[in-house]
């Protein structure tokens, strides 16, 4: 049901993320008016809804006939004073660079009229450096949507009003997603967060241990169950938009080395304009990508080994999320489960997998030592009061949840 604060929202940048986050808005029965300084790109917008729109229907998430009608409220604009002339809300989704983004706010910040609340959908950039750029602080907050997922993550700046929390908290839930909102600004919120574990095991994975991408992809996708691994979802996302995310982690001196090597990976692609999907090629080559293809799925004596290196990757970089008060174990898995349709999150796999046991990986990986010694020490002074206290998951009863019925299996763990 829509908001009586909300009629109209302005998008502003029509790439996968816009086309995304208009269509959730156009469904929700908004009027979503998507503008785009590329005619090229406004163009395309037919055929990325139409994919995503497909995307959600095989997901469950809505039915044919919801994408229809949400798309029925969707208006293409290439003149931006006309795109915002009656928004009551704005969301930006331009390329991630922060010179761009806060160049874009300041000019629609000029545009929008008094009352109209702005938004970046910025998935590395804290809110705070770009926030400064508008003269509307109170109204200006993070609205980070995940492509094919209900979850939205919501960050206020350091003007943002308890009013404008509460309308974008209420708009949220009106589009039929969940929002999030984070009790601290840190970069990647909580999901890109957690899911940087993988970025720090694949890479040294690709270039130092020479593992092909299919075969990550693929070890990925067989034990998961999902529909692509790690580099296929780069693709569908865009190579520019990890590629840009790199170079604003490496602004971190205790990043850079490890996306020094994420950069080796993509800096090929995106100098040969191979963006993923959406130019036809990236990793793979589209429509009909390789990892699509049944014989793609044909297993491997290493998959497990592949497999189990990204899992406890993904759980090492939870813990340190924890470990930083940034969110709770709840949290991190509800978070997890709703952007990945997953049954369980980190802390769940951990259960699984047993809090002895994955000590005993970590330390001893397939790969050398793969994983961040920092982390390690963080992880065994986190997890050892859980052995003293023989609190070792599944197999004890009780770990971070207790068994045989944890909370992530209520149907209530996933309601807003």
């Amino acid at each position: 049901m829509p908001m009586n604060e909300i009629k109209t929202v302005g998008f502003i940048g029509a790439g996968t993320m816009g086309c995304f986050n208009s269509l959730l808005t156009g469904i929700g029965g908004y009027e979503a008016i998507l503008f785009d300084v590329s005619e090229e790109t406004l163009l395309l917008t037919e055929i990325t809804q139409e994919i995503i729109g497909g995307a959600l229907v095989d997901r469950k998430m809505f039915t044919a006939a919801q994408i229809a009608e949400g798309r029925r409220h969707i208006h293409l604009e290439r003149d931006p004073a006309r795109a915002v002339a009656h928004a009551d809300l704005l969301s930006e989704s331009v390329p991630e660079k922060l010179d761009l983004k806060r160049s874009v706010h300041r000019q629609f910040d000029a545009l929008c009229p008094p009352h109209t609340i702005m938004t970046t959908n910025t998935s590395g950039i804290p809110v705070s450096e770009i926030e400064d750029a508008v003269q509307r602080g109170d109204r200006f907050a993070a609205m980070h949507f995940h492509l094919g997922s209900p979850l939205v993550d919501i960050v206020g700046g350091p003007r943002t009003g308890g009013q404008t929390m509460d309308i974008l908290t209420r708009f949220v839930k009106s589009i039929h997603c969940y929002p999030h909102i984070n009790r601290k600004e840190n970069p990647g919120y909580i999901y890109n967060a957690v899911s940087t574990g993988m970025t720090k095991v694949i890479v040294p994975m690709v270039v130092q241990y020479q593992e092909r991408v299919e075969d990550i992809d693929r070890a990925w996708m067989l034990n998961s169950g999902e529909g692509a691994g790690p580099f296929g979802a780069m693709d569908l996302l865009g190579i520019n938009v990890y590629y840009d995310g790199t170079l604003n982690a490496m602004r971190n001196p205790g990043k850079r080395k490890l996306f020094e090597g994420m950069l080796t990976i993509l800096q090929p692609l995106v100098e040969r304009g191979e963006l993923g999907m959406k130019t036809g090629k990236g990793f793979y080559t589209y429509p009909e990508p390789a990892y699509q293809k049944p014989e793609f799925l044909k297993p491997d004596p290493q998959d497990n080994d592949r497999y189990q290196t990204m899992i406890n990757g993904i759980i090492l970089e939870a813990l340190m999320v924890v470990s930083q008060d940034i969110a709770t174990v709840e949290e991190v898995d509800r978070i997890w489960m709703l952007a990945r349709y997953s049954e369980a999150g980190p802390f769940g796999w951990l259960d699984a997998k047993g809090i002895d046991c994955f000590l005993s990986e970590i330390k001893t990986p397939s790969y050398g030592q793969i994983h961040p010694m920092e982390q390690i020490s963080t992880s065994e002074a986190l997890l050892n009061p859980f052995l003293e206290r023989s609190e070792l998951g599944v197999k004890s009863g009780k770990g971070f949840y207790s068994y045989p019925d944890p909370l992530f299996r209520n149907p209530i763990f996933l309601t807003v």
